[in-house]
């Protein structure tokens, strides 16, 4: 072939070249590049390593760029679930179950980041009787644990789940191509924590039942600061176990776990507390049918189990430690021991217990109605 016939024949393949391209062109004219509005976040959230259990369902609040609560999900997925995040800075809190869903809590401020609540709602169920009347009780509380975080939403994160999808189903959710996301690791913490007491009793077995309460604790904390409140309130004691002293028969202790909020804020520290902050009420009946009302300040006597005192500086791990109050000699001045008097069992229907003691140190235990 001549030289001619070469250039012929190369313009003929640049041309059918540029011919397909412009073909081709129009094939892919109706993908374009699809950038979303926002960003999908995941959220993996473990309940187990801190707060102990698994809830039924979470709740998820989210202030974008403030304070103001702008998004809100409640959730039964409660492992892991996904959001839309538009560009912005968002601070997160996460509690358990829906703020309806509990029967001793209710919530106030939801529209706040830092100012959201958890408030003991007040016993409604129960009659006070001669000993307690006129008391008003706060609900001990069910478990409440929360995670916050910060993240943040940027225009390069949308750009980086941008993806190329057919213009005409670029609104179909079906038809889109998945995109890059971004995965948070929360931990939940208990909100709330215990109360242990235990009072030794001289005459344990003229017992028939024990009922009590304590005032000053908190009725409530924040629910992203941590903190308890200011306020306080009154919890009733009912339910308590009894446990016999084996080489003494006629003297053994009282002991009883309960929910609570714990100590008010400004009240964390045992210098910062009078003995009258915290006062507990125990209302024996005796077999006989009688009654004896004892009466103690408590509030240099709370203190954190097996953790002593907060640091110097107070963190908000360290309002929700579980507390403990023991009410024995020396603790006690001798004058003040619970001793319940000699008296004749009447046989009263409906009432008493059976203590068999066991043979370790401590003796037995039973659990001891009203």
């Amino acid at each position: 072939m001549s030289i001619r016939g070469i250039k012929a024949v190369a313009k003929g393949l640049c041309a059918f070249f540029a011919i397909s391209t412009v073909i081709s062109a129009c094939d892919r004219r109706p993908l374009e590049v699809y950038y979303p509005e926002a960003a999908i976040v995941k959220l993996n959230v473990d309940w187990l390593s801190e707060f102990k259990q698994t809830p039924s369902g979470m709740t998820v609040l989210f202030a974008k760029d403030g304070d103001a609560i702008t998004q809100t999900t409640v959730t039964n997925s409660v492992n892991s679930t996904t959001v839309s995040l538009k560009p912005g800075t968002y601070k997160m809190l996460i509690f358990n179950q829906s703020k309806d869903e509990f029967g001793s809590i209710y919530f106030q401020n939801l529209t706040s980041y830092t100012d959201a609540l958890a408030l003991a709602r007040n016993v409604t169920t129960r009659t006070t009787q001669k000993w307690d009347e006129g008391v008003t009780y706060m609900c001990d509380p069910e478990r409440l644990g929360y995670a916050t975080d910060e993240i943040v939403i940027t225009e390069e994160m949308l750009e980086e789940q941008a993806v190329f999808v057919n213009y005409e189903h670029r609104n179909d959710s079906r038809k889109t191509v998945d995109s890059v996301l971004y995965v948070y690791n929360e931990v939940v913490y208990p909100l709330t924590t215990t109360l242990y007491v235990r009072a030794r009793v001289r005459g344990i077995g003229n017992m028939l039942s024990v009922e009590g309460n304590i005032d000053g604790l908190a009725n409530g904390c924040q629910l992203s600061q941590v903190w308890r409140t200011g306020e306080t309130g009154t919890l009733l004691l009912s339910g308590w176990k009894t446990t016999l002293n084996s080489d003494n028969q006629s003297e053994g202790w009282i002991t009883i776990t309960v929910n609570t909020f714990g100590l008010p804020r400004g009240k964390e520290y045992l210098a910062s507390r009078n003995a009258e902050d915290n006062v507990i009420t125990l209302n024996f009946t005796l077999k006989d049918g009688t009654t004896k009302l004892f009466r103690f300040n408590v509030g240099k006597f709370i203190h954190y189990i097996n953790n002593g005192e907060p640091g110097s500086e107070l963190h908000p791990a360290d309002v929700v430690l579980a507390l403990e109050l023991i009410l024995d000699a020396p603790i006690l001045d001798e004058t003040d021991i619970i001793v319940l008097p000699d008296v004749e069992d009447k046989k009263i229907k409906g009432g008493g217990f059976d203590a068999e003691v066991a043979p370790w140190e401590d003796g037995g235990t039973i659990d001891i109605g009203l």
